[in-house]
């Protein structure tokens, strides 16, 4: 489950998708990912839905510098080998982009065991840490994700305790630490939402579920709509 937000994307930006796997964007005009058949660290197999498919590696990107007015990279920087340089590649082709990643709360949580790192957002600064705990709890809370109600509309309702989500504009601020304080950050994730969690427990639980369905499949829609034709080209 992704974070469904609004990026802001000029219309008829040209847009690549970074790592697009099995849930390309569909504001995108090209998609790129490493592997056709690879589905190991995937969600399901690679999904093109029309759009041209360039085959690259994030630490080396096989586009031009700017290539892109708009770069989108979801779930690519945890899996790195060398997370900065995937960011300075986002950087180079891109003159914006957005970042999506689990947080630390999520990946003791859920946890990922092709992932490498642990990613937080810390005023205006991606933090990237040696993931180091192991996933001890992973395959219950999957499965809780994908079953219970409750436990999918908490997710919804604290979007911020689960996913990592930066915009920028011009350069990204990185930097690798040792270690991140994820239990301060995930405290501080959810005071920002308690009035939000307050609101939702007057909602029945199945109706904030199918609300934030609707939701996305506008908000797809829309997206779709301002695609414009691709006009990115190979470096």
């Amino acid at each position: 489950m992704e974070v469904t937000r609004r990026l802001k994307i000029p219309r008829g930006a040209r847009v690549i998708d970074i790592g697009s796997g099995n849930a390309p964007h569909p504001r995108a005009d090209i998609l790129c990912d490493r592997d056709l058949s690879g589905d190991h660290e995937r969600s399901g197999p690679l999904v093109r839905g029309g759009r041209p498919l360039v085959l690259g590696e994030a630490h080396r990107l096989p586009f031009r510098d700017r290539a892109a007015d708009y770069v989108i990279a979801s779930h690519v920087v945890e899996h790195a080998t060398d997370p900065l340089q995937v960011v300075g590649e986002l950087q180079r082709v891109g003159r914006a982009g957005y970042l999506e990643c689990p947080t630390p709360f999520a990946e003791h949580l859920l946890g990922w065991r092709y992932h490498r790192w642990y990613v937080a957002e810390r005023d205006g600064r991606l933090l990237v840490a040696p993931k180091t705990s192991p996933d001890c709890f992973a395959a219950v809370f999957h499965q809780l994700a994908q079953s219970d109600l409750q436990f999918r509309a908490f997710m919804l309702r604290n979007p911020e305790l689960f996913f990592v989500s930066l915009q920028w504009v011009g350069e990204v601020r990185v930097e690798r630490v040792e270690t991140i304080p994820w239990r301060d950050l995930a405290l501080q994730a959810l005071q920002r939402n308690r009035r939000r969690n307050l609101l939702a427990t007057f909602v029945p639980v199945w109706l904030e579920c199918l609300w934030h369905k609707v939701r996305r499949a506008c908000w797809r829609l829309g997206q779709r709509r301002q695609a414009g034709p691709s006009r990115a080209t190979r470096g």
